[in-house]
């Protein structure tokens, strides 16, 4: 059995100047412009994908802002109402706070025990320091 013999083709060496190196010059700059114009037109696909995502989350975060005020307001308008509410009850109210400190007094309640160093006392002693308040 005879070996195959190599199937190697050398490439011929050109001129600089010889009219097939000017074409394959020419083919390879007409390509790699081919190529540039593509990934350009990608990237501006791109970008303008980016530029649409970026106003929707624009409009979005805007939109959540806004509820987010929305919100707010009410929950300061809800506040304000149970302020007067509680301002307008005839009898006493005492607000303390897990460790047991005044955290909100009635007019009625102020008026009760005379003075608000007298409501703070009071709530201290309403609640022994042994029985936590979420038990009551």
């Amino acid at each position: 059995m005879q070996p195959f013999p190599e199937t190697r083709q050398e490439r011929p060496v050109l001129k600089p100047d010889s009219p097939v190196r000017q074409r394959s010059t020419k083919r390879s700059l007409a390509d790699a412009f081919r190529s540039f114009a593509n990934v350009a037109g990608s990237l501006e696909s791109f970008y303008a994908q980016l530029q649409a995502q970026v106003a929707r989350l624009r409009r979005e975060l805007e939109r959540a802002n806004r509820d987010l005020n929305q919100s707010l307001e009410e929950t300061k308008r809800i506040r304000a109402h149970l302020s007067r509410t509680l301002e307008c009850l005839p009898c006493g109210v005492l607000v303390v706070d897990g460790e047991h400190k005044l955290k909100l007094a009635n007019s009625a309640a102020l008026s009760l025990l005379g003075t608000h160093q007298a409501a703070r006392q009071t709530a201290t002693c309403l609640t022994p320091p042994s029985i936590p308040l979420r038990k009551w």
